[in-house]
């Protein structure tokens, strides 16, 4: 059955070596383009597609935001990702986004094959989906109703029957007391074996009346004040078979009540922007948030909402953040917007907030900084990048793709020259993704994506990558394990790129016929270390070089004619050290090197 695929790709001529190479690997796909994201959206609107493989950096619109379009429209469409960019962050947000699978331009494209199995998988996986969803709704929908109108009172509601186990919370008492269905009330409130001293379930019971108490429940955040409500729930008969509990918290009204002393004088002296919002006004502003937007306190509060400091195209993501936090929805939300000063100037803020309690009645307090300076820089650094991995590695992969496509009518001299071709474009690439991986690290919002990585398998992958190159050479390559190696809390991409470097750089500074040793052991235990020695039988290095080899763009005088850019090994030193880890360096000239590296277990 053919499979209707739209590629959304801002590069046309990425779009056309995509569509020529999966048009002969998958004649059973019917592929159609579009130019961006609004073309795509457009497209849709008068045809339906199958899955979607979509670019990452486009101008207008991106294909994140091309995918949470779409997710917003409800749009289930398998979506796929396909870029220059390969960013274990960008992965993870893709992922939550809602896509299918994320697969890296590499120099070739090599993975086709893959890439065509992902469309294929997430279209099954689809059409199961969407059967499954139709079933289990035609089930749950009454349920649905009913909960989603418990779920919408901002009180906790709980039911317990006659023994008083807990049967019922909605999730505003479970955001309270904790999730405790089954368990016996007194043992989840108070941890005590019977019915607590001062019960109103119990009075209830007992007289079948109303009952109102305030108690004090010890939860993990400290002492919460609530005021408790009971009723009898009766059945056809009248005979009381459970009791509805109503738990309203009173803490923050209890605490408005009470001196504020050094608390207030905190947050009015705070260089931090401190706000409360309710029934759309400021009801408070600290000193400096109104510095911020060039108001006075007076001026703001009671007078003025958040709507009026935010920019006209940011004030539906500022209404929407504040009622999921008045309904409940997300105990507390952190996000960026743009505001309007005073003057009609611009600023970029960023925003964390949570739901309270203020005169009894639910609001949103929260914090503000002014991050304009800094989202400036960040702007800058977006752009250096794009241009790098859109506007450069992107001619690079046609380069490599369309010499893929020729070499399969030429005869072996221009089978050479087309080798030549993809080495250069390979080197290139390699350069520009040094040059990212230094960049990035060296910004002060770098951090790493930390996941638990399997060295074994990131060794296994290092030597497969340089395989071509060493049997130019003629260099064989041996991983010796000698302890099974635990799996370290790492960012893959990051590490990956440390040790393929070395890797490579073992083998590129090495001899005819020479060899690679690669030898990984660990010291055992959970908090213990793993040790990696990569050695070469190459032109080695003087003592003269030693102390240089992991500076930024330093070529040894030992280095002979093998090209390099002097970048390799100052990643492999940034990125080991961004996990905690050393890396030093042991050679004798014409014997060759030995590069070590120890990393933590765990950090």
């Amino acid at each position: 059955m053919p499979l209707h695929l739209l590629i959304v790709d801002d590069d046309k001529e990425i779009s056309s070596l995509m569509r020529l190479k999966l048009s002969r690997e998958a004649p059973h796909f019917t592929i159609a383009t579009a130019d961006g994201g609004w073309d795509c959206l457009e497209y849709l609107k008068l045809k339906s597609v199958d899955c979607i493989l979509s670019d990452y950096q486009m101008p207008g619109m991106d294909g994140m935001d091309l995918l949470k379009s779409l997710r917003r429209q409800g749009d289930e469409v398998p979506f796929i990702f396909l870029t220059a960019q390969g960013n274990e962050e960008v992965a993870r947000e893709a992922f939550k986004n809602g896509a299918y699978d994320y697969f890296t331009k590499d120099i070739g494209f090599a993975h086709f094959a893959r890439i065509i199995n992902s469309v294929e998988q997430a279209v099954r996986q689809s059409e199961s989906e969407r059967a499954k969803a139709r079933f289990e709704s035609a089930l749950v929908d009454e349920k649905n109703k009913l909960e989603a109108v418990l779920a919408s009172i901002s009180d906790g509601i709980s039911i317990q029957d006659a023994s008083y186990r807990v049967l019922y919370q909605n999730q505003a008492h479970r955001d309270i007391i904790g999730d405790h269905v089954g368990d016996f009330c007194y043992t989840a409130y108070q941890l005590s074996d019977d019915v607590c001293e001062v019960c109103p379930v119990a009075d209830t019971f007992s007289d079948g009346l109303a009952h109102t108490v305030q108690k004090v429940f010890q939860s993990g955040g400290g002492p919460v004040e609530l005021e408790i409500t009971t009723s009898p729930l009766r059945d056809s008969t009248g005979r009381i078979i459970a009791a509805v509990e109503v738990a309203r918290d009173v803490t923050g009204r209890k605490r408005a009540e009470e001196p504020e002393g050094l608390f207030r004088a905190l947050v009015e002296e705070s260089l931090v922007g401190v706000y409360i919002i309710q029934d759309d006004k400021f009801k408070y502003v600290n000193p400096r948030l109104a510095e911020i937007f060039g108001y006075t306190q007076e001026e703001m509060i009671g007078k003025m909402g958040a709507v009026d400091t935010t920019h006209p195209d940011d004030v539906e993501l500022l209404r929407e953040n504040v009622r999921k936090r008045l309904a409940g929805e997300v105990k507390s939300i952190h996000y960026q917007l743009r505001g309007i000063r005073k003057d009609g100037t611009g600023l970029e803020v960023e925003v964390y907030g949570s739901r309270t309690m203020y005169d009894g009645r639910p609001a949103v307090i929260g914090t503000l900084l002014d991050v304009t300076e800094r989202s400036r820089t960040d702007e800058e650094k977006s752009v250096l990048f794009h241009m790098l991995t859109h506007d450069i590695k992107g001619p690079l992969t046609l380069i490599y793709g369309y010499a893929e496509i020729m070499a399969g009518d030429l005869d072996k001299d221009q089978l050479d020259m087309v080798g030549e071709i993809k080495k250069a474009a390979r080197r290139i690439s390699s350069l520009i993704d040094d040059m990212l991986a230094l960049s990035s690290a060296q910004s002060p919002g770098f951090r790493l994506a930390l996941v638990n990585v399997s060295l074994d398998e990131v060794l296994r992958q290092a030597i497969k990558d340089s395989e071509l190159p060493a049997s130019d050479m003629d260099v064989g390559i041996e991983l010796i394990i000698d302890t099974p190696l635990p799996e370290l809390y790492a960012d893959k991409v990051q590490l990956s790129r440390a040790f393929g470097n070395l890797v490579a750089n073992a083998v590129k500074y090495n001899r005819h016929g020479g060899e690679v040793h690669i030898h990984a052991w660990a010291d055992g235990g959970p908090t213990g270390k793993v040790f990696v020695e990569v050695s070469d039988t190459g032109m080695g290095m003087s003592g003269e070089d030693l102390p240089h080899v992991f500076e930024k763009y330093y070529r040894g005088k030992s280095a002979g004619h093998a090209r390099g850019t002097g970048l390799g090994l100052a990643v492999v030193k940034t990125m080991v050290e961004a996990h905690g880890g050393s890396v030093s360096v042991s050679s004798e000239e014409r014997k060759g090197s030995t590069f070590k590296v120890t990393l933590p277990v765990r950090q």
